[in-house]
């Protein structure tokens, strides 16, 4: 489908790549993103002088020790990939769903940002995973966490069910780098397995 890009957007992203990543201007509704989305993608890009790109990803290849930087995704699926090794920066996922995918020591650092974006089935897992990005209305369902890391991470208006094993999340007490921002996340249907919230952060502000 083809839709039009905000012209902020379309400034960050170059008019040559115009044609190949686009969103839709106006109000947000179930087929496009707000506006801020597309500020926060050309922001992103600008605070780290990475230029237009797009991440071509195989729909059904394991990925291994890969890294990524400076990507843009627009409503794009991928089903059953084992994600190892890999790191991913500067980059951005809009509308975009994974399903019964494996992340093993997998990094998202750098401002990554996913937006809408929905997890079915996935599993994260291993010392060396984590999930420093920006969710924004995410939704994970049936997934596994277990040893991540959230230091640095921002969830809003999320929604998680599946179980957390072995992850302690830190409040605003903490040092910068280990902190995890929740707003109005709903955790009713996740199973916490020797889970902790310390650092001045509770379980019970996190829907807050």
């Amino acid at each position: 489908m083809a839709l039009a890009v905000p012209p902020r957007l379309a400034v960050a992203l170059g008019r040559r790549q115009m044609s190949r990543f686009t969103l839709r201007v106006g109000p947000p509704s179930a087929a496009s993103p707000p506006q801020w989305v597309a500020t926060e993608a050309r922001v992103l890009l600008r605070r780290t002088g990475g230029g237009p790109a797009f991440f071509v990803m195989p729909k059904h290849t394991d990925i291994k020790r890969s890294n990524s930087s400076f990507r843009i995704s627009c409503k794009k699926n991928w089903d059953g990939i084992r994600y190892e090794d890999c790191h991913f920066r500067a980059s951005a996922w809009i509308m975009c769903s994974w399903n019964n995918c494996d992340f093993y020591r997998v990094g998202f650092f750098n401002g990554c940002l996913f937006y809408r974006c929905v997890f079915n089935g996935c599993t994260f897992r291993g010392q060396h995973t984590y999930l420093g990005a920006s969710f924004r209305s995410c939704r994970f369902v049936d997934c596994d966490f277990t040893d991540v890391s959230f230091g640095r991470a921002a969830l809003k208006d999320c929604v998680i069910s599946g179980s957390l094993t072995n992850i302690v999340f830190y409040g605003k007490e903490a040092p910068a780098g280990w902190r995890t921002l929740f707003r109005r996340v709903d955790l009713s249907g996740t199973k916490l397995i020797d889970t902790d919230f310390r650092s001045g952060l509770k379980k019970e502000q996190i829907n807050a």
